[in-house]
């Protein structure tokens, strides 16, 4: 459709073009040698309006199909999600897990992406927290908050509109005020960001939520076992 809608457009600019040399043309006879192209003149004048009326629907409707209704002009972030974990055993303390989340960032869209901010949470799904084993029973006891809990409703256990559970965080990442090299990516651009944190050792199961826009539109949520270590080859340790 956008570039049939491009084709008329260009076809009627040059119908527009040619008719501008031709009412130039009648123009210089009628100046030079006092013809009598009146009439001429005026159906060339007519066409000629009729053809640039044409043209400039024809550049509002392909405008509004590139820009508006498919928005060309829009950013259109792809995220994904590559975690590793390895045990560490702490003297004087005991096991933890070094957690490293890479996210990566690649602009599907025709225009500079700006990446204002960024935000990670890393939330425990096992063992099931305290706070959150506590309170399902109690809600499904309840007939009338259980169906709430079935319909997500219920400010015990859900947020972000019934979206996602509660669980507790383990870490959490805010970036803000990134330097320009970070924060902008060009069309078809893709870049990694590293986000480490340290985490109980007895955690098997973890939830992973990035954000890069402080309006949480462009988001991404990963569930990972913790239960063994990831394996790399050496060669692609640097």
């Amino acid at each position: 459709m956008k570039n049939l809608l491009f084709f008329v457009f260009l076809l009627l600019c040059i119908v527009a073009l040619g008719l501008f040399v031709v009412d130039t043309e009648i123009l210089w006879l009628k100046i030079q040698h006092n013809y009598q192209v009146s009439e001429i003149y005026e159906r060339v004048e007519l066409i000629k309006s009729f053809t640039q009326i044409v043209a400039i629907i024809i550049a509002g409707v392909w405008t509004y199909q590139l820009y508006i209704k498919n928005r060309v002009d829009y950013p259109f972030p792809e995220i994904n999600h590559k975690v590793e974990h390895y045990p560490l055993n702490i003297p004087g303390y005991g096991r933890l897990i070094y957690l490293s989340v890479f996210v990566t960032v690649t602009n599907k869209g025709k225009s500079k992406l700006n990446l204002r901010q960024f935000k990670i949470f890393v939330r425990q799904i096992l063992p099931v927290p305290k706070e959150i084993s506590e309170v399902i029973p109690e809600l499904i006891r309840d007939k009338d908050k259980s169906e709430e809990l079935r319909k997500g409703l219920t400010s015990e256990l859900f947020v972000d509109s019934g979206q996602r559970i509660k669980w507790i965080n383990l870490g959490y990442r805010n970036w803000k005020d990134l330097p320009r090299e970070m924060r902008e990516l060009e069309p078809g651009q893709t870049k990694d960001y590293q986000f480490d944190f340290l985490i109980d050792g007895n955690v098997k199961v973890i939830d992973i939520i990035s954000y890069i826009d402080p309006d949480k539109q462009w988001g991404l949520s990963t569930l990972h076992s913790l239960k063994k270590p990831t394996k790399r080859r050496l060669s692609q340790i640097s």
